[in-house]
């Protein structure tokens, strides 16, 4: 067998044995040297070494041959350390390819385990995660028995501190005192040396490896680099596996809630004008599917658009709106036509959708079908400024709107005040149901008599008072004959009781206050109920 066919190690020995005879020889050479051999004749003669130069040679030529082999030697025990590093960079390189086709944690954690235990030639490992509340969880393990597995997942958070995580080498279990509450369960697991191995990414404590031997073991400069390298991808895979989790268990929640819930999480391109996300409940609240919806334009369902303060916009002054990117968030009010015919209200609120760059590509935004609380509100609307009984606009609509009309751009306003005769006669031998009916017919004449801008009112209990925009007194007095003559159209249907309505009429000029216009009216419609009823009816004005 040659040298280079040796295994280092032997020719390590071998070398080690030919220098030590190199040496001997070389003592006794010098001994025979310095001083003759007693009892010999040939003292005075030269010494053997230069009497003998065929020995002198071969002496040389030993200790240039055992020099060679020395340089032999540690430049194959060089090769074959390269070799092993190689090999373990092939190894890692090997788990890192792993560790990318990896479908979920576990796969992860046994590529990590295998991968330790063939670099690093060890029987037993162990993976365990630290989650965000700081405690450890044994994840994956190999060769440890339950109780010793049990033990160190006890320890681990001793070993390792979050803020500073570096590994930590122990080359005899026994000499480390953090251990002591565990040393019987892992002698009886015949374990002797192991080492922690934080895993770390950008910062954040991830989890721990430890790999665990049955000698004790020193653990070399390489070998430590080594564990670094194969712990950053590991590491790494971890990471991005949690990321890719997290974001499907996000992505899943969202998809539940678009898919269970009644509102419409939309997402909409602004350079497209197309949404490119609706969630299924738009089916519901329009007919259409999301396709539909893009191909018909979602404006083209949109019959009117409100902001939040109940003022009307137009479709141009909305879109104007939208794109104002100052805005952080959007909201607006629809009235949408469904593909029944329905007419719903829905509310839109958004928020900008900024690209990589920062810049606002779109918008995310929530639909909701707000039809029913429109209705509740629009019927507290309609109870707060109407009359219950006749449904005409009641007293404090009418204050109001004549306040507001006394500060219009009307050259004329009109009031006329009418008043029903015999109400009270009516309620005395009728009862309310009589009077409530004389009430709901004399509110049938007026609406009948006036004009759609034209505003009635009951103000009291037996009192009317119409508002009329922009009516002069000819005007006025016209419209006084179109009630006289709704009056008498009615009462010549009706078989029973005939109303009777006393009216007063004035006009207010601009500049003429509305308050003296309406005293006027009254004024009047109570002289024409004198002569129409003979008697005087007596009230308190302020």
């Amino acid at each position: 067998m040659t040298n280079s066919e040796k295994a280092p190690g032997i020719l390590l020995e071998e070398l080690r044995t030919l220098r030590r005879s190199i040496s001997e020889l070389k003592e006794v050479l010098e001994q025979r040297k310095s001083a003759a051999i007693p009892g010999s004749v040939l003292t005075t003669e030269p010494p053997i070494i230069n009497q003998d130069p065929s020995l002198s040679s071969i002496l040389t030529i030993i200790d240039q041959m055992s020099q060679i082999a020395g340089i032999a030697i540690e430049s194959k025990l060089e090769e074959r350390e390269l070799l092993e590093e190689l090999e373990q960079i092939q190894a890692a390189y090997h788990l890192n390819q792993a560790l990318d086709h990896a479908r979920d944690l576990d796969e992860i954690c046994e590529e990590a385990l295998s991968s330790y235990q063939a670099i690093m030639e060890t029987l037993k490992a162990t993976v365990e995660f630290r989650n965000r509340d700081g405690m450890w969880q044994m994840q994956a393990w190999r060769g440890l028995s339950d109780e010793a597995r049990l033990a160190v997942a006890s320890i681990t958070k001793d070993f390792i501190d979050p803020s500073n995580p570096l590994p930590l080498f122990l080359s005899d279990i026994f000499q480390e005192p953090r251990l002591q509450p565990i040393l019987l369960l892992l002698e009886q697991d015949s374990i002797r040396s192991m080492a922690f191995l934080p895993l770390v990414y950008r910062g954040r404590l991830i989890g721990n490896i430890t790999i665990y031997y049955q000698i004790q073991r020193a653990f070399s400069d390489r070998e430590i680099r080594l564990t670094q390298l194969l712990n950053s991808h590991i590491a790494f895979a971890l990471d991005r596996m949690q990321g890719d989790m997290a974001l499907r268990e996000s992505e899943e929640r969202l998809r539940m809630l678009a898919e269970s819930s009644g509102d419409v999480l939309y997402r909409l391109r602004l350079d497209q004008a197309q949404f490119d996300y609706l969630s299924p409940a738009i089916l519901r609240l329009t007919g259409y599917t999301p396709a539909e919806i893009n191909s018909l334009q979602f404006s083209s369902l949109v019959t009117r658009i409100e902001t939040p303060s109940g003022v009307d916009l137009t479709h141009q002054e909305f879109a104007n709106g939208r794109i104002d990117l100052r805005k952080k968030e959007h909201r607006v009010v629809y009235q949408i036509c469904t593909r029944s015919g329905e007419l719903i209200w829905v509310e839109d609120h958004s928020f900008p959708w900024k690209g990589k760059d920062g810049a606002v590509v779109g918008w995310v935004g929530i639909l909701t079908d707000i039809t029913e609380r429109r209705q509740a509100e629009e019927k507290l609307r309609y109870l707060g400024t109407h009359d219950a009984l006749t449904g005409l606009f009641n007293r404090a609509y009418f204050e109001a709107e004549l306040e507001r009309m006394e500060r219009s751009r009307h050259s004329y306003v009109s009031i006329i005040i009418a008043d029903v005769d015999g109400l009270k006669a009516v309620n005395d031998s009728m009862g309310h149901k009589g009077g409530d009916d004389m009430l709901h017919r004399t509110a049938l004449v007026l609406r009948t008599a006036f004009r759609a801008e034209d505003m009635v009112s009951r103000t009291g209990g037996d009192e009317f008072a119409i508002l009329l925009p922009g009516t002069d007194s000819e005007a006025a007095e016209k419209a006084v004959n179109r009630l006289k003559k709704s009056l008498a159209a009615h009462n010549s249907t009706y078989s029973g009781l005939q109303l009777s309505i006393s009216v007063g009429v004035a006009t207010a000029e601009k500049g003429w206050l509305l308050s003296e216009a309406l005293k006027q009216a009254d004024e009047r419609m109570y002289r024409e109920k004198l002569t129409r009823t003979g008697h005087v009816r007596w009230r308190i004005s302020s």
